[in-house]
């Protein structure tokens, strides 16, 4: 560190800086214990001072008790070296997380406060390290959606070395020297690779540059463990091009899905943790530029610069790259570092897995210091040279200028011992003793700026929570809007600035309020860190009003997730909700409404559709004319059931309660004709627009409807005519992609159109408003018509999971010829404007005209393959019983003619906080070998669609488990069944010793509650250890 006659900050290297490993007198390890506790007491995190000074006390008493007389770091002569103390969980995450905000040379450290703990410590044999990393790795990794992870070890003790690892990374490639001095794979690992070869790895017979190096663990006192690494850590990225996938399929570059740094131990108030893998997630640069790209390691930019440089370069050979003139190897260089580094982000995203880009890691990091320095009134420790990427220039943080280079503590830093060296000292040591080891194998957040309440009766903030920078620019967004229909002398006031959602506090949470909230999703869903201490503000509103239901603030959420990680998409928006809910809140509009980062970024187009739903509610607060309570029901006329009998009770429920209370399931039956399709198959529907509206479009176009559908002057004319183009081709109901053509009209647009919304209106809306002013049809010429219908959007289909088997339907009918009079069942769920599920099947007559096809499902060619030689358990939530309805009728249909061993059925019907258990009467039928459990979480009105089916499957002795959990207030969930009345026990036998099969079907949030509860049924990744066993559909 610094010294009276010396600063370390303004150096490049600090040459003083401290490292795990060696023995530091009990002074300072008192002294670094005490320092550590007052931060955590500074946090927040002793509620008292008694408690403070309580484990202050304890911790200091354990440093004596266990110091000794050893030689002290720098020192020749003995001294008092001071010991341990046993840190508690909590005091060890706050530790890792405050060790990595003070790492002055990570430019991520904005997601410090996500990092996650695995607490290691009672691992004490090199064997052990390793398999317990390697699961925790796995788990961490999760399929490619990276949690930030720190795997600690025990701590060393005086005179010890402590645990090590001698691997670099987990995931690290062998550098091979071959007969020429070059080396095959990663340089930067040739030593390493020779040293574990001497340790006893062979490698591959075939080697290649891309060989992972087995896992090298070394306990404290044990030999080191090679360990290969699983199948499912060892799979590469393969590095590809969009525009030159010829060329990057040819070089076959590749590289690891996730960094892994081994060698680092953390030092956290006197406590020296030498072994603590940390996982996270790369940027695109460092693999780009800098892995793949250096001279002394795979070097690959020569070969990059010549595939995709112009023909007189591409004839240069590779040896003779270097002969190039200085300038022209400069430009040919940038440009293939640029196209490398897009190489790479492009791929890590068609692979999904985590990954960030220089540009946003930058502005994060800059936005994170600012904030900092804000709250505390100086920056974070900051090494330039590590934090500025290598793009240069181009970078914002680039030109950030000096930061101050100090390192305080808890601390990321590196052991004084190289494990290798330290190894063979060992060795020597242990033989001149005879003996050798086994071998082995912050300050509280202000308020939100405060609105005088005797002035205005409400006020509107806008705040946002986020890891990243799309939802502060969606917040800022917003503001503007919001700012522009506010009247002048309105009784409702707008906050003058968007704020983060941890400045809210439990005050603010009035009926006075409207909260708009952009809230962006983190991990695993999780709440991202600037929103955290929201869930505490909930929580005291809640505990401080005498009744906060219905008297909470207005709200509305947009939630900013990524659908790349289905099972827990938007998973923070909805938390936001219920806790919003939970506190007394009214939402304005029904429910968090979704934005996908994986088909848009920033999702501009869901922010405007938002913004469309969200503006006349808005308006009606400030005119008064706003009603918050439920509209009324209204006839529904599309008459369709699963079955004759059930129809009038399915429509009686949407009457009474779907359209007021959306989200609801219904069955319908489609008439295919001769068609036919495969049981556990999809079907997907193209959503036509409705022949009224078809007729009014042609009509306000001016056109012929029979005529041939003229573009203009351009390639794409055809004979499809505008009837059809307009009815089977674009969507009516959705947004114009372009209104360019609007400039054609003869009228000031700028003046009277634009101001009228018509960006955010749909294709019909804006002819309509058009038409009204008079402007279509009279104005119109067959290339404005032409350039009109090409702005309209497409129509897309929409996919629903076929819910009937066609054998079973034709034997219940004794209808046998499959070539005519088929028809197919699929359940949907009813939701506000939903294309197909509200559009068109209310403005549609009945019977109407479906156009359709069938494609199979994820889960099709697994569950068609299931025969009843194994148990299937099948856990299905909502509209997912809809392949389970399939597949029921499926083996209905194979058992009415087979004759097979009687059994039991036990059915639980679970409706909280009451509960019935019923015993159904003796099957008729014998059931298959092994019959199906079956596990439902259903809402109450959509228990109706399953009871004819599970009456007779139960009959049929094809269901030998039943349960039903209806939803409810007590978040009682079907998977909670699991731990009930020795259910685990029969779970457990049925999945482990007769190989059963696991089917998961339901929403992507519902499937991921239900996988972590097999996960903790099963103790340990359901997924990983079943494999194919473990089938999963999610919508």
């Amino acid at each position: 560190g610094c010294t009276r006659d010396f600063c370390q900050a303004g150096r490049s290297i600090h040459t003083d800086e401290a490292r795990v490993g060696e023995n530091r007198t009990v002074d300072v390890v008192e002294q670094e214990c005490v320092e550590f506790l007052n931060e955590m007491r500074q946090d927040g995190h002793f509620k008292t001072d008694e408690e403070f000074e309580d484990r202050m006390n304890s911790a200091l008493d354990e440093i004596r008790s266990s110091c000794r007389q050893a030689i002290v770091r720098g020192d020749r002569d003995e001294g008092t070296v001071g010991g341990n103390w046993m840190q508690t969980s909590k005091e060890l995450e706050f530790g890792i997380r405050r060790a990595w905000r003070n790492a002055r040379k990570c430019i991520m450290r904005s997601h410090c406060e996500e990092l996650q703990l695995v607490d290691l410590r009672a691992v004490t044999t090199s064997k052990d390290m390793a398999i317990e990393l390697i699961k925790g790795m796995t788990a961490a990794f999760d399929d490619g959606n990276i949690r930030p992870t720190v795997f600690v070890f025990p701590p060393r003790a005086i005179d010890e070395r402590g645990p090590m690892i001698w691997n670099s990374q987990v995931l690290s490639f062998a550098g091979y020297e071959i007969e020429d001095d070059s080396i095959l794979g990663d340089p930067m690992n040739a030593q390493l690779t020779k040293d574990i070869i001497e340790l006893g790895w062979k490698p591959p017979e075939t080697k290649s540059r891309w060989d992972l190096l087995p896992l090298v663990t070394m306990a404290f006192g044990d030999a080191p463990a090679v360990v290969e690494l699983p199948p499912n850590l060892r799979q590469l990225v393969d590095i590809r091009h969009p525009r030159y996938s010829a060329e990057f399929e040819r070089m076959d570059l590749k590289w690891v899905p996730f960094p892994a740094l081994t060698r680092f131990g953390f030092d956290i108030g006197g406590v020296q943790y030498t072994a603590t893998p940390f996982i996270g997630w790369f940027m695109d640069a460092e693999i780009g530029v800098r892995d793949l790209a250096d001279s002394f390691r795979y070097n690959v930019l020569p070969e990059i610069a010549l595939a995709l440089g112009p023909e007189d370069i591409k004839s240069v050979s590779l040896e003779n790259f270097g002969d190039l003139p200085e300038y022209e190897k400069l430009a040919l260089l940038s440009r293939a570092q640029a196209e490398l580094n897009y190489a790479v982000h492009w791929s890590f995203q068609q692979s999904r897995v985590t990954l960030i880009d220089s540009l946003t890691a930058s502005i994060k990091y800059c936005q994170y210091d600012d904030e900092f320095k804000k709250k505390n009134g100086f920056r974070l420790p900051a090494d330039p040279y590590w934090l500025s990427p290598p793009q240069g220039s181009i970078i914002p943080l680039w030109h950030r200028g000096g930061a101050p280079n100090y390192q305080p503590k808890p601390m990321i830093s590196r052991h004084v011992e190289n494990p290798v060296n330290a190894w063979k000292r060992e060795q020597e040591r242990y033989r001149s003793e005879g003996k050798i080891p086994p071998a082995g194998g912050s300050p509280a957040t202000s308020s939100s700026v405060n609105i005088g309440e005797q002035e205005y009766a409400m006020s509107i903030s806008i705040h946002y929570c986020s890891a990243g920078t799309v939802a502060q620019k969606l917040a800022n967004k917003l503001h503007k809007k919001v700012k522009t229909i506010l009247e002048v002398g309105s009784h409702v006031a707008l906050v003058p600035e968007v704020a983060e959602l941890e400045t809210l506090q439990a005050v603010d949470l009035t009926g006075r309020k409207i909260l708009l909230l952009i809230v962006s999703s983190t991990g695993q869903g999780e709440i991202p860190a600037n929103g955290l201490r929201f869930a505490d503000v909930c929580k005291d509103f809640k505990t401080n009003s005498p009744s906060p239901t219905g008297n909470g603030p207005r709200f509305a959420i947009l939630g900013n997730g990524d659908s790349r990680y289905a099972s827990t998409f938007n998973g923070a928006a909805s938390k936001i909700s219920d806790l919003l809910i939970e506190a007394g809140g009214r939402p304005l509009t029904d429910g968090p409404f979704p934005c996908d980062n994986a088909t848009e970024s920033p999702p501009l187009s869901a922010f405007d559709s938002w913004w469309e739903t969200l503006e006349p509610t808005l308006q009606g607060i400030m005119n008064g004319s706003y009603d918050s309570s439920p509209p009324s029901a209204s006839a529904f006329t599309y008459s369709i059931g699963t079955e004759p009998e059930q129809a009038a009770e399915i429509i009686a429920a949407r009457e009474q309660e779907l359209l007021n209370r959306p989200n609801r399931s219904l069955c319908l039956h489609i008439d295919i004709g001769c068609e036919v399709y495969e049981d556990m198959s999809c079907i997907q529907i193209l959503p036509l627009n409705p022949d009224l509206k078809v007729r009014r479009v042609i009509e306000i176009l001016g056109v012929d409807g029979f005529k041939p559908i003229d573009f203009g002057h351009t390639e794409k004319s055809t004979s499809l005519t505008f009837a059809r183009y307009i009815s089977e081709v674009i969507d009516l109901e959705a947004r114009f992609n372009s209104i360019t053509w609007m400039d054609q009209i003869r009228y000031n647009r700028a003046k009277s159109l634009s101001g009228n919304g018509l960006r955010k209106k749909s294709v019909v809306q804006v002819l309509e408003h058009l038409h009204g002013l008079g402007l279509l049809p009279d104005s119109t010429s067959t290339s404005l018509v032409g350039q009109i219908c090409l702005a309209m959007p497409l129509l897309r289909p929409v996919t629903y999971s076929v819910a009937s088997s066609i054998a079973y339907i034709s034997l219940n009918t004794g209808k046998c010829d499959s070539n005519k009079n088929n028809h197919v069942d699929t359940i949907i769920k009813t939701l506000p404007g939903g294309r197909f599920s509200e559009i068109f099947l209310t403005e549609s007559p009945c019977p109407t005209l479906l156009k359709l096809r069938f494609v199979d499902s994820r889960c099709g060619p697994q569950l068609r393959e299931w025969n009843g030689a194994v148990p299937l358990i099948i856990v299905s939530t909502g509209a997912g019983f809809g392949p389970v309805r399939c597949l029921l009728q499926r083996q209905l249909y194979k058992a009415a003619a087979t004759t097979i061993t009687t059994t039991t059925t036990t059915t639980t019907i679970t409706t909280r906080p009451t509960e019935t258990e019923t015993e159904p009467e003796t099957p008729l039928h014998p059931p298959i070998h092994h019959p199906i459990s079956l596990f439902l979480g259903l809402h109450p009105s959509d228990i109706n669609l399953t009871h004819d089916i599970l009456n007779h499957a139960a009959a049929r002795g094809i269901v030998d488990i039943l349960s039903i959990v209806s939803s409810n207030s007590e978040q009682y969930r079907i998977q909670d069944k699991f731990g009930e009345d020795g259910m685990g026990e029969k779970l457990r036998h049925k999945v482990g010793e007769l190989g059963g099969v696991i089917f998961v079907c339901g929403s992507a949030r519902a499937a991921w509650d239900i996988t972590r509860a097999w996960d903790e049924l099963l103790e340990g990744n359901s997924k990983q250890m079943l494999r194919e066993r473990y089938v999963e559909e999610c919508f």
